[in-house]
């Protein structure tokens, strides 16, 4: 028996690209392999599901041993009439749709935060400081300032947030709780920059970084990220049942 898991991304060259994976036992161990990558220009779920099947039929596997398919929740994937679950449906008829686990749990967090003006305040403020020391000039100073402070860390630079990614937020929150002191020098030395635009943002975002509420959030969300990156690496590991997905989700809410 096997299971079918895919997924679309854009490569290098921003080409539309299709992975597909297979899950199956092997010896008693739950293995997963990626098996193809196909290009497509046609992002339809007829299109979509064809290409997988493409990739599939190649090894000339039975198709009444598909026992499931997993993908994210877009509509595309998982549309019960039109999706492209529901056109696999049609050649694997014993398949079962799941959606993926940890692309749920991101959903779930994603929305709870919009739910709250606050959140999403901080969170803004997260990308205006990447954004702020990406220009040049700005990246430079910051990474002069580490040195002078950190000499014994590794340099480090603030990262971008996805909106499709929530956890991504992770990483972000992290850095600047990591860089707080160094990135507060770095504003204070470019309030006296020549550049008006420049000046006025770093007048901005300095309040911004004393201000309680943000750094309160900061702080908060930054434990919370930790139980949630635990959870979201269990739920992508190859040998996940499904009495083990529900253990990670009850252990993580304890937590939460």
């Amino acid at each position: 028996c096997f299971a079918i898991l895919a997924d679309e991304c854009k490569d290098q060259s921003k080409r539309e690209i299709i992975g597909v994976s297979l899950r199956y036992v092997s010896n008693g161990l739950v293995k997963e392999r990626a098996v193809g990558f196909v290009e497509t220009s046609d992002l339809s779920a007829q299109s979509i599901a064809e290409k997988i099947v493409e990739v599939v039929s190649f090894f000339a596997l039975d198709p009444d041993d598909c026992v499931g398919f997993s993908f994210d929740g877009a509509s595309v994937m998982s549309g019960n009439r039109k999706g492209v679950q529901a056109l696999l449906a049609k050649v694997y008829k014993r398949g079962m749709y799941t959606h993926c686990h940890s692309h749920r749990l991101n959903l779930v967090l994603s929305t709870a935060t919009k739910s709250e003006t606050a959140f999403k305040n901080m969170f803004d403020s997260l990308d205006q400081l990447s954004t702020y020391f990406s220009g040049t000039k700005r990246h430079a100073k910051l990474m002069e300032l580490q040195k002078e402070m950190r000499p014994d860390k590794q340099l480090s630079e603030l990262a971008n947030s996805s909106a499709t990614r929530w956890i991504s937020w992770s990483t972000s929150t992290e850095k600047v709780l990591n860089l707080y002191y160094v990135l507060l020098h770095a504003l204070r030395h470019f309030q006296e920059d020549r550049d008006g635009e420049t000046r006025m943002q770093a007048y901005g975002l300095y309040g911004l970084m004393h201000n309680k509420q943000f750094l309160f959030l900061l702080v908060a969300f930054n434990r919370v990220f930790q139980v949630v990156s635990q959870a979201t690496i269990a739920l992508q590991k190859p040998s996940l049942s499904c009495d083990m997905v529900w253990d990670i989700l009850c252990v993580s809410k304890q937590c939460l």
